[in-house]
């Protein structure tokens, strides 16, 4: 593991497979930013990078430049990005669905947490992450953006063009969820046909008990045995849900 710019300069072991860089909470600069992208040309056979970029202030401007040097890399097949609390908008997620849209990832993590983020933003991410069809293990964070019902509908719809996809975490929490009191839909979600395990987290939003359409979403991925459902507020509604899945053990 890299835990400063220098060390990943400095290093020379350019055949390694996995990569993790731990550059959360340094307080980048442009010049840093530009070292950083540039030295991934020097390795040519990455497998699996783990990137912590968090609380960095990278903007929109440098997730360009870094995506522009990662998707030359189409030997990635484990993708972890740690985004969150920067000061990336809905442009910067179209850079970033770009990149994914031309890589092979089975695994994907993506944190985007406390970014100014909105509906487009997911629409923009969404149009290309679909084209990552061999997707096995999927992870987005939006908490603390500023998406409403329609972006956690337009991911589902883009998931269930995924049939490959076995593993799904995503996590909404403390956003505007609810706020006009419409229902809450992940209808793709009934098109994951060989889904196993699903998380799904919307504490802290305004979301009524109005829930039955996800319910019955849910219940349609007929391959699931793992279910993870907060709601905090809707305890006997997730009590249900958690129990059909039991008996299908």
């Amino acid at each position: 593991m890299f835990s400063t710019i220098k060390e990943f300069i400095d290093s020379t072991n350019f055949d390694i497979e996995d990569i993790e860089l731990d550059f959360g909470y340094l307080q980048l600069d442009e010049q840093n930013l530009q070292n950083l992208s540039e030295n991934f040309e020097q390795y040519k056979n990455i497998k699996q990078l783990n990137l912590n970029l968090a609380y960095n202030q990278i903007n929109d401007k440098w997730i360009q430049v870094l995506c522009e040097k990662l998707i030359q890399k189409k030997s990635l097949v484990k993708l972890i990005l740690h985004l969150e609390s920067n000061l990336i908008t809905d442009l910067g997620l179209i850079f970033l669905g770009k990149m994914l849209q031309e890589l092979d990832l089975s695994n994907l993590e993506i944190y985007l947490g406390h970014n100014q983020i909105s509906d487009l933003g997911v629409e923009n991410l969404a149009q290309f992450l679909r084209f990552c069809c061999n997707l096995l293990d999927l992870v987005i964070t939006l908490e603390h953006t500023l998406i409403s019902n329609q972006a956690v509908e337009n991911i589902s719809q883009v998931l269930g063009k995924i049939s490959n996809l076995t593993s799904l975490k995503l996590f909404f929490y403390s956003n505007q969820l609810g706020t006009y009191q419409q229902p809450l839909q992940m209808s793709g979600l009934k098109n994951c046909k060989n889904l196993k395990k699903l998380l799904l987290q919307f504490d802290s939003n305004q979301i009524g008990d109005n829930l039955l359409d996800l319910g019955i979403q849910i219940r349609q991925c007929s391959l699931l045995t793992h279910l993870e459902l907060y709601l905090v507020q809707l305890k006997q509604f997730v009590s249900q849900i958690q129990f059909d899945i039991i008996q299908r053990k």
